[in-house]
């Protein structure tokens, strides 16, 4: 295929002790042919300065006020100069050969506009086969298993042109949100391969802070423009692990206002799929 040149977005905020090696990740790339755009978040600590001793040519640091993560990439969307872009938050990485295994996959399906690799927590598994396939029904799919995330995922600007930008009100799920509203209109290709490693124990990590419902995906779950049942399953999966997290963390306002939301039709599929995991793990 023709050569590709792709946009890095770093949605950067207080991680000033991994930034340089997120940044790094990205110049050790084996496929060259990329910008990649810094979105300094309005960063209180020392993450701007880190990142600003790495000198490339092809690295841009723009400048904002605080606005959260999806202002950033929503900026970084904007800012980008070419038609591909991918994301890599500010404390993981990629292995050498992500970009590489990407654009692999853009030239065996040519007509795809959506494309994942895989990630892990901890090592890279080596000598693994490597397979990669068109996931048909999104949903059905995720429902066992999280198929795509931030750090991995690549679009055409066509995808964000057609659905939109990254909801700023949203602060936990933002991610999960837009990747669902892009798979409702295309069909994900998907690689087994793993490309990046996704660091739990990071500075400044969203999923470590007390979520507040009115900015989680799941105060705004679509029920009732599913596309298919399986969506619906989607959601409810989504539903039942927010009820089991707020009950959990003793925020029964949360709880109630989630029934209060989804009344009986939604609620009674995440009711249905906490019992079935209660039960499970009682065997």
């Amino acid at each position: 295929m023709n050569q590709v040149f792709i946009s890095v977005v770093i949605p950067l905020y207080n991680k000033e002790k991994s930034i340089q090696r997120t940044i790094e990740s990205v110049l050790r790339q084996s496929y060259p042919f990329f910008e990649l755009i810094i979105v300094n978040d309005g960063s209180t600590d020392q993450s701007l300065a880190n990142a600003q001793k790495l000198k490339d040519w092809r690295i841009r640091i723009i400048n904002k006020s605080n606005g959260g993560v999806s202002s950033a990439r929503n900026l970084g969307i904007k800012e980008s100069r070419y038609g591909w872009i991918t994301f890599l938050d500010g404390d993981d990485v990629w292995t050498s050969d992500h970009l590489e295994v990407l654009v692999d996959l853009m030239g065996r399906y040519p007509k795809m506009k959506f494309f994942s690799t895989s990630w892990t927590n901890d090592y890279i598994p080596e000598n693994v086969r490597q397979k990669d396939y068109v996931v048909e029904d999104f949903f059905a799919e995720s429902f066992n298993r999280a198929l795509v995330w931030s750090s991995v995922v690549m679009c055409n600007r066509e995808c964000f042109n057609s659905v939109g930008e990254f909801n700023e009100r949203l602060t936990n799920g933002e991610d999960i949100e837009m990747w669902c509203r892009i798979a409702r209109k295309y069909r994900l290709v998907k690689s087994e391969k793993v490309t990046a490693v996704y660091n739990l124990d990071t500075e400044n990590r969203a999923s470590n802070k007390k979520r507040i419902l009115q900015k989680c995906f799941e105060s705004c779950l679509p029920f009732t423009t599913a596309i298919n049942k399986y969506e619906i399953l989607f959601y409810s999966k989504i539903l039942a692990n927010a009820i089991l997290y707020y009950a959990r963390n003793i925020q029964l306002a949360s709880v109630c206002n989630l029934f209060f939301l989804y009344r009986c039709c939604y609620t009674f599929h995440a009711l249905r799929l906490i019992l079935k995991r209660v039960l499970h793990f009682g065997k």
